[in-house]
């Protein structure tokens, strides 16, 4: 059973699908179905209890999708995810190599890490052996740099050869450099720039999100043309309000004609 995005971005090969925040399987299903190679559920900032996270990854198995979860860098936390069967853990706010390290120490085993002996259900046809095998070279260990800290320990973050994705939010790393209402100016975007392609001279993956627009298709293309091999869609909420709003609008107008 292989990791769907690993398996890409390995071949060279672009793994591409939604954020979804909100607690529903069905969402994860609407997303298999029209190909998607991962959902990217987010525990951390959205309401998302233990068994709705768990259906929500079988549905993804289901459709041989890649699970990835953000979350706390928390070893019980990502203990509980990857017993779930996510495949792609991301922490946001990672500062320094240490912040790094502990991560590395929840997700893998010894000697790796220090993660404790279980497996989610799908996997307990496996020997321990296997498994074990298994989930040292097919779960994902990814970080999001998005504060000055950060930054200014990139380059030992990047140095950690478990770190497989770099990612940036824009907002945390607006916020942290002082220009809070501003994550989109040109200093945010040439400094999301410089992580990105830091991250690529260091070998590793970058990850970032694009939305459902011409505009953004074409950053998305830029950046696969830039060597980025992992591309989320902007979240099913913001998708909706776009598309109900210019719905809505269209047929009031239509409506005073």
């Amino acid at each position: 059973m292989r990791n769907r995005v690993k398996e890409l971005y390995t071949a060279g090969k672009v793994a591409v699908g939604p954020m979804i925040k909100f607690a529903e399987p069905g969402l994860v299903e609407i997303a298999g179905t029209v190909g998607s190679d991962l959902v990217s559920l987010d525990p951390y900032h959205f309401a998302i209890d233990h068994r709705d996270m768990r259906n929500m990854v079988n549905t993804a198995y289901s459709y041989g999708m890649t699970t990835t979860a953000r979350c706390r860098n928390d070893p019980w936390e990502i203990m509980n995810l990857l017993d779930m069967g996510v495949q792609f853990i991301h922490i946001p706010t990672c500062n320094s190599a240490a912040d790094l390290h502990a991560l590395v120490d929840a997700v893998h085993y010894p000697p790796k890490g220090k993660r404790v002996s279980n497996r989610p259900i799908r996997f307990r046809d496996m020997s321990d052996a296997e498994y074990f095998a298994w989930s040292q070279t097919e779960v994902i260990v990814g970080v999001q740099i998005e504060t000055r800290e950060g930054l200014e320990n990139l380059k030992e973050i990047l140095a950690v050869p478990e770190l497989d994705v770099v990612m940036c939010g824009p907002g945390d790393l607006s916020l942290s450099l002082g220009t809070p209402t501003d994550r989109y100016s040109d200093q945010i975007i040439e400094l999301r720039k410089r992580i990105y392609f830091a991250a690529l001279d260091a070998g590793k993956q970058i990850c970032n999100t694009f939305r459902t627009t011409s505009e953004g298709l074409d950053q998305a293309a830029w950046w696969i043309e830039h060597g980025m091999r992992i591309v989320r869609m902007e979240p099913e909420y913001q998708l909706m309000r776009r598309s109900y709003a210019e719905m809505i609008q269209a047929v009031k107008q239509a409506g005073d004609t």
